[in-house]
Parts: structure tokens; sequence; C-alpha cells
């Protein structure tokens, strides 16, 4: 591009949501002296919470070599959010656009650049226009009717102002509107149509519908439970109605599209939705002032004076702060304990960071007010759980009082006088504490990267035992092994006490995979689940495993305080710190086997040890054994069929491998050489050994009967050649006499 003198335009709408990749972006797109690049122009969009987390060194470059602009949460802004007309609207504008093709869509946005607003509405042609605009209501731009469906006047507002931002990354935003609200019911109403018939789940505080109890008696006769729970959502926001008659009849036209049974009983037609209408041309609202066309904007309100009762709370609050602040006891801390848990649950990035793991971040989520640690309070924290200390500086001082102002006076938010001052100072803390609140998530003088490199070290050696090799050189290679979630086929082993662990593998691989993922997870969004860990510490653990395979237990500080339960994966491995013991004892059952296969071997007259050649000399004679059993002595084939049958004369080269390795495991003192041995071929070359053992002291037996045999009555053989020589010289004689 530099040589073809363009410029690279880069753009990226929330850096935000990048989450673990932020800092790398931004990064990326600072000024560099280095010609051969070309141009960049970037456009970095970013929450206000993703702002506040930019180091001073990346702002000041940031600042002094581009522009920041600010679309502040002001006072128009949050009008926005208490205006319902306003927020139907903007539903209906956004229904609209989905439905039309892109064209048309092109024609409204021209129209709206212009000062116009929705000049084409997508329900014109549609044969359920009135019907629909009947039941779900509509808003009219002008001459412009867009219908609501699948929502009512009220019912988007009503959803928004009820999310729940107590979850994460739940806001109520025009983005949450359409995120946690739009997206949701418009996916819901497709599955309908599809045939799903589960209940839609948003993120909102829910409340107990009016007159439910006689709404589900009177007229749900036979409804299931899932169409009930769908209905009963229907109750709370799209109906303003409270008497069950009242509901059923507003909602009686709603059952169809929302693939719901008819009521059990009788309910009267509801009127039409009365359209929601823009005011006429040169009204104006409170609050609101014309600016031209057809657009309205609202007025910064003058702020309210503050009532009696909220004076008093603030200015109790404000004073015990100060009284603190010159040398005594904080009273009541919990006030103030609640406040700064309010806080850091909301302030602190837990969704954006690597550091500290998921599982500590929990810590944060399911704290209470006793972990708040404020120095010199009445009352102090319970010690056996997580805490954030505040001590008596000028820091914790000036933080306190802006978060006093903004849950009291703002009531949490900030829209009150002098609130810019208390976000600076609240923003200036957040840099620089926010470290070492999130360090207080992890254990106290431990490093979290030692549990990580053990549990890769033990799931290295599971790799190692049930593959009975080592691991592969490549790096991706051998990360995909210790990281399988295959089913282990266990290894055959000789011995209990290695068996009894064995056994145990399979539960120990799984608990410390578990844990592996979830303290190298790096969480995508608030609810992407696990998608991507950062493999670093794996690799090294791994690294060092094919040098150093033993497993060390953690130390006992791991299973102390409030980070015990983080850990509990390795209580399992107690078990295993015999394995160096049950390591010696395999080794000694191996050696025995070899002994008892070289004593064969030996008091047959052949050579033990080496490359077992004598081994293979003793199969070749036992080949030559079995033939002249079977074609001197008939021997039964019972006998003899296995030796044929299982190739026992061509697999004796690898049998006499299997001895050597065998025999140079039990003699060596690697302990991964154990793990990496298969004692099942060993057992099947000693069950070989064993039945030629047996075979060749049958004949010797049947030898030594038939030598008794002959010392007693004679050699047969000798006898029969003494009667044939008796029969030729008899017959001779004959001969003599006749001629």
């Amino acid at each position: 591009m530099r040589k073809e003198n363009k410029r690279l335009v880069l753009l990226i709408e929330d850096v935000s949501t990048l989450s673990v990749l932020d800092d790398e972006v931004v990064n990326a797109v600072e000024p560099q002296d280095d010609a051969s690049l070309c141009d960049l122009t970037s456009v970095l969009g970013m929450t206000e919470q993703a702002y506040l987390r930019l180091r001073d060194n990346q702002y000041q470059r940031v600042a002094g070599s581009g522009l920041i602009l600010s679309f502040p949460k002001d006072a128009s802004a949050a009008s926005w959010a208490d205006e319902n007309a306003e927020i139907d609207r903007f539903i209906a504008r956004y229904l609209n656009a989905a439905r039309l093709p892109e064209p048309q869509v092109a024609l409204i946005a021209d129209h709206r650049r212009l000062g116009g607003d929705v000049s084409v509405s997508a329900c014109d042609d549609c044969p359920a226009k009135e019907a629909c605009h009947a039941a779900f209501g509509s808003v009219a731009f002008r001459d412009t009717v867009v219908g609501l469906f699948p929502f009512r006047p009220g019912t988007a507002p009503y959803l928004l102002d009820h999310l729940d931002e107590s979850q994460t990354g739940v806001r109520p935003t025009q983005r949450g509107l359409l995120d946690h609200v739009t997206k949701p019911v418009m996916r819901h109403v497709d599955a309908l149509d599809q045939g799903d018939r589960h209940p839609l789940s948003l993120p909102i505080r829910r409340k107990p519908p009016t007159d439910w109890q006689t709404l589900t008696e009177t007229y749900l006769g036979g409804w299931a439970a899932g169409d009930q729970t769908r209905l009963r959502l229907l109750v709370e926001a799209w109906t303003r109605k409270t008497k069950a008659p009242d509901i059923a009849s507003d909602l009686k036209a709603l059952l169809e599209p929302f693939n719901l049974p008819e009521f059990s009983a009788k309910a009267a037609d509801g009127g039409p939705v009365q359209p929601v209408r823009d005011a006429p041309s040169g009204a104006k609202a409170p609050g609101v002032q014309a600016t031209g066309g057809d657009t309205v904007v609202s007025l910064q309100p003058v702020p309210a004076p503050i009532d009696a009762a909220v004076q008093k709370r603030l200015t109790d609050l404000i004073n015990r702060l100060e009284r603190w602040w010159s040398g005594e006891t904080l009273e009541t801390p919990r006030d103030y304990q609640e406040i700064l848990l309010s806080f850091l649950k909301g302030a602190l990035p837990l969704d954006d960071i690597r550091s500290p793991a998921v599982p500590a971040q929990r810590l944060l989520r399911e704290a209470n007010r006793g972990s708040i640690r404020i120095e010199d309070s009445a009352t102090q924290a319970v010690s056996n759980r997580v805490s954030f200390a505040f001590e008596r500086t000028q820091d914790s001082y000036d933080l306190i009082v802006a978060l006093i102002h903004h849950a009291i006076e703002g009531r949490g938010t900030w829209d009150f006088p002098q609130s810019e001052r208390y976000k600076r100072i609240v923003a200036r803390w957040l840099r620089n504490h926010q470290r070492a609140m999130l360090a207080a998530l992890d254990p106290v003088g431990l490093s979290t990267t030692v549990p990580i490199k053990h549990a890769t070290k033990f799931l290295c050696m599971s790799a190692i035992i049930e593959r009975r090799a080592e691991l592969p050189r490549d790096t991706s290679a051998a990360l995909s092994h210790v990281t399988s979630t295959e089913a282990m086929k266990l290894p055959t082993v000789l011995t209990d006490p290695l068996r009894k662990l064995y056994n145990d593998l399979p539960e120990r691989q799984r608990t410390l995979q578990s844990f592996l993922v979830e303290e190298t997870n790096l969480p995508q969004g608030a609810t992407g689940g696990i998608l991507v860990i950062d493999p670093q510490v794996i690799i090294e653990a791994i690294t060092e495993a094919r040098s150093d395979p033993s497993i060390a237990p953690l130390p006992p500080d791991y299973s102390a305080s409030y980070w015990k339960s983080r850990y509990q994966a390795f209580e399992g491995l107690k078990a295993w710190a015999g394995l160096p013991g049950a390591i010696a004892t395999e080794r000694e059952a191996i050696g025995e086997l070899v002994h008892t296969i070289d004593h064969v071997l030996a008091r047959n007259g052949f050579a033990t040890g080496g490359n077992y050649a004598g081994f293979v000399d003793f199969i070749a004679d036992m080949a030559r054994l079995i033939e002249l059993l079977k074609l001197s002595f008939r021997w039964p084939s019972t006998d003899t069929d296995f030796f044929k049958r299982d190739k026992i004369s061509d697999r004796s080269a690898p049998m006499a491998r299997v001895l050597a390795n065998a025999a140079a495991v039990a003699e060596g003192t690697n302990d991964t050489d154990v793990l990496l041995f298969d004692p099942q071929a060993l057992v099947e070359v000693a069950a070989v050994v064993e039945r030629c053992r047996l075979l060749i002291e049958a004949a010797n037996a049947h030898a030594e009967a038939k030598l008794a045999h002959m010392i007693g009555e004679g050699d047969p053989d000798a006898l029969e050649s003494e009667i044939v020589a008796e029969l030729a010289r008899v017959t001779g004689v004959a001969q003599e006499v006749v001629a």
C-alpha cells in the first residue's frame, strides 16, 4: 500500500468487545517511525469503562497524536430511556429496517439525512396489516405507519426499564435494548414458527403479575406449564391491565401469534391497540425543544432540588466519614461497605482481563459486604473470605465521598450537580488501585502459575501412561494430548499399588482438565463460555515435564483460606504421592517375571540377557521338539497346536525384544521407563515360555517312562530286530531242506 501511495483506514465499532485483545489493538495503531509502512487512519470506539482502563502512557500518546471524541452519558441519553414513546419509535424504526430490502432502507436513510423520518413501511403490502396493527399496535411517522409486532406500545420501554443491571454486560442503553430485548424476542418468534415452544428468557427483573392466580384458575385450565410461563411474560410486559378478565380480553388477540392455546373460559374481544403518534407540529412536550423538520430533542433538565430525607442521609454519611478521616472509628461501616462493594462489582473489568482467572473472579461476584475491610471500622470482615482493603488515605476518602454522592444524590447515576468532578475522582482511583483490587482475588503470597504447572505435569504423565509413549516433540500435538477429553483406556499393570492409582486416573484427569481450562480461560464477552484458553503456562509446563515428569504435591498453603475451594481438584492427588513406591513395586514385579523366564531358558541350556538371542534359539528348538513329538509319539494336539496357531516361531524375535526391554526396565532407575513399559507383552511372553516348559516336562516324563520300560523288559526295537533276524534265518533253513 505504501508503494501504491494508499492509506489504510481501520474502523472498529467497539474495541472493548474484543476482550483481552483491546490493549493489543490500541498498541498496534500507535504511530510508528517506519517509512516502509503506509499511512494509517484508525477510529477505535470503546465504552467509557474501557476508556478509563487505558494506562496513562497510552492516554498521553492517543491524546498527543490523535483526537478523542467523547459521547458522555448525558441528560439527553437518559431522557431517551425515560420516554416511552421515543423507545417505541426506536423499536419501530429497527423492526421496519430489518423487514425492508436494502434499497428501501437506503431511501429511508437518505430521507433522514435531510431531516425527515421513516418514509417507507414494510407493512404497506402485508395482507395481515390491519389485524396485526389492531392486535400489536403501530407507530405513525406522519403519514407512514409501521407495525410493532411482536411488541406492543409500552412493551419495549417496560422491558428496558426492568433490565437486570446486576448481570454482567446488561445495561439500559440503546445497545442493551437491541441485544437483550429486541433480538431475543425476535429470535423467540422465529423459533415459534419452527415449532419451538420453549419459554422466552430475558435478563430482566421479574415481578409477579397482578391477579395471576385468578387468571390461572379461570382461563388457563389444561394449559401446559411451559405455555403458562410464556403467557406470564406477556401479562407482565404486553398489557397494562390489572384484572384477570381485562387481562384475558387484552391478550386474547396475541394467543395465536405467540402459538398459545385458547383460553379455557370465554374472554371478551379486546379493542384495537391505539397507535403511537408524533406530537402535533409546533407542539412541545415538557422538557423538549423542536429543532426543525421532524426532529425533537430533549433539553437538559434543571436539576431538581434534593429532598429533605435524601439531604439528611447524604449529610449523615459524609459527617461520619469526616470523623473517620479525622482519626475516629468509622461508625456503622456497613453503609460504606455496601456502596464500595457495589462499585467494585460494577467497575472492575472482569469480562475483559486475563488475570485473575475466572474462578477467582467468582469471588467478587459472590462477595458480600463483609469482604470490604475499611481501616479502623467499628466492625471488621470475617477473615476467611476474599477481602478488599481500604486504608485511611486521601484516595480512599475521596473515592468514598464520590460514591456517596453517586449513590444518594444521583440515586445510582451520575446525573447530579458536580458529577463530572466525582467521575474523574473515581476514574483516577481505578487507574491507581484497580491492579491491587484484582490481585486481592488471588491467593495471598502464592503463585497462581504453580498449580497450573502441577496440573499440566500430571496430565502429561497421564498421557504418557495412556499412550505408553513419550510426549510428541511437537508442542501443539503434545498440548492436544494433554487436553484431550476422549475416554481413557486403562493400561495393564502387574501390581495392586499401581493398579489402584491407574483406576483413579480417569477421574483425576477429568477434574484437573476442568481446573486447567477454567484457570486459563480467556472469556469472550459476558456469556461467551469457554472458547479460548491462554496456553503459555501449559506449554512451559509441558517442556518441563519432558525432562522431569515427577509430580510433587501442592504446598499446603493452597488448601487454606478463601482460595481453598479454587484448588479443590488437587485434593485427589494426595494418593499419588505414593507413585514412586508403586513404580518401585511394579519394577520388582517386572524383574521377577523376567527372572522366571530366564530360569526356564537357563535350565534348558539357553543363554539369557543381552538381546536374548538365546530365547530365539529356544523357540526354534521347541518347534523341532513339537514336530518330533507329533511324528514319533503321536502327541496330543491340545498340547502343541498353540505353537502354530499363535505363530510363535514368527514372533520369536519381537518377543526377544520385549524380554530385553523388560530386563532393562527391571534393572534401571528411571521411573518414566516403568510408565512407558507395557507389561501385557511381557505377560504374553511368560505365558508362552510356561507352556513350553510344561511341554518339555511332559516330554521328559514320557521319555523317562519309556526308558524304565526298556530296562525292565528289554528294548522293543532290539527285540524286533532279533525277531526279524530269526525269521530271516528260519526262512533260509527251510529253503535248504526243500532243495
